[in-house]
């Protein structure tokens, strides 16, 4: 590939990054390496990643495990890397022999017999930093400097490349807080430090509050331990009820990790953050709905459905065949699991999953149409 192929491919890539492997590739050949990587990372997940064929099992296996976080490279190796002369460093240059046989990344690297590991690290607006890599079989030996001065007359070109990238796959995830403002649904992205990186004009600070670092704040002490449980964790989704606590009105914070197809390889790791009130609106939920999103069991389930048009527990024990005492029980295991306080919260909550029960029947109904004959 010609010089002005590579640069055309190289900007490309900054709009479509699925062509970063084919980059990766042509950068290969042009200094004679056998696997490349391009690595995007926040230290608090497993980093984002493209990379060549050479790698890709290599890479899905580093990220997949527990070894990105036992590993003794980091990124702000590369950032405090040189004296400034040099754009990539080699990895032998920059960790002790001792630190380099316990890494399991170079472990991992040297039983694929790929050694001779060159790096640079590129800071990034969203506050990750881009690590691009090059590795050489074991057998060839280090890059001499010639080829190390080609590959450093383009990191120019990468590094605008990738910091295009990097702000239009913000833009893209901003994208979705636009889509909800239009349907006036308050709502913000969060990365997994609880960070606010985007909010819609109808988040106002009476819904969400945010404090040192841009991180969220519910204002109560079990939704926030709540909402700092699910950035923590692996958890797609969970819903949130948030007692009112004046000024701050009552309300059900659903969360949704970004995944699959919406994920990008620049920011990644998101996780969207939609608010609704508390408006208590009587009707009857399925008890199966309850218990798949609150864990509640079967029995909960029955008599939260039966409080949910805002009965007195006493009515709802009768509709559901117990006793008051087992129901007063009962609700207090609801009130636990939901973070609800009061009946009229756990009312409001209920009232917000309507869509959730509307959007079922409409699917039922469109499947038994489609089975009509």
């Amino acid at each position: 590939m010609s010089s002005a192929a590579l640069l055309e491919a190289i900007y490309a890539a900054a709009f479509v990054p699925t062509q970063w492997p084919s980059v990766l590739e042509s950068l290969c050949e042009r200094i004679g390496a056998a696997s490349s990587s391009l690595l995007v990372c926040n230290g608090r997940s497993p980093p984002g990643w493209q990379t060549t064929r050479r790698t890709r099992a290599l890479l899905e296996r580093l990220t997949q495990t527990d070894v990105w976080q036992r590993r003794e490279r980091t990124a702000s190796h590369l950032l405090r890397a040189g004296d400034g002369t040099r754009d990539f460093h080699g990895v032998e240059d920059l960790m002790s022999p001792q630190r380099l046989a316990a890494d399991p990344v170079q472990q991992a690297y040297r039983e694929a017999e790929l050694g001779w590991q060159v790096g640079s690290a590129i800071p990034l607006a969203s506050g990750t930093t881009m690590i691009l890599s090059f590795e050489r079989e074991l057998a060839d030996g280090p890059l001499d400097p010639a080829r190390l001065r080609r590959l450093a007359g383009l990191r120019p070109h990468l590094q605008r490349a990738v910091s295009i990238a990097a702000e239009s796959g913000l833009g893209r995830a901003r994208g979705t807080l636009d889509a909800l403002s239009a349907l006036a649904v308050p709502a913000a992205l969060l990365d997994r430090s609880g960070r606010v990186v985007g909010a819609n004009s109808w988040l106002n600070p009476l819904l969400l509050t945010t404090r040192a670092g841009d991180r969220a704040v519910l204002g109560d002490t079990r939704a926030d331990a709540q909402l700092a449980a699910m950035l923590r964790g692996r958890a797609l989704a969970c819903t949130i009820a948030v007692p009112a606590r004046p000024p701050h009105p009552a309300r059900v914070v659903q969360l949704a990790a970004v995944t699959g197809a919406a994920l990008d390889l620049f920011v990644h790791d998101l996780v969207l953050l939609v608010v609704g009130s508390m408006e208590a609106v009587p009707w009857r939920p399925e008890p199966t709905l309850l218990g798949a999103l609150y864990d509640l069991s079967p029995a909960e389930s029955r008599l939260a459905g039966a409080l949910a048009d805002g009965s007195s527990l006493a009515l709802a024990a009768q509709r559901c065949h117990i006793r008051t005492s087992t129901a007063r029980a009962y609700l207090e295991r609801i009130f636990r699991k939901t973070n609800c306080h009061r009946q009229a919260e756990l009312v409001g909550l209920l009232a917000h999953l309507r869509p959730f029960a509307a959007a079922d029947t409409t699917a039922d109904a469109a499947d038994t149409a489609h089975d009509q004959p």
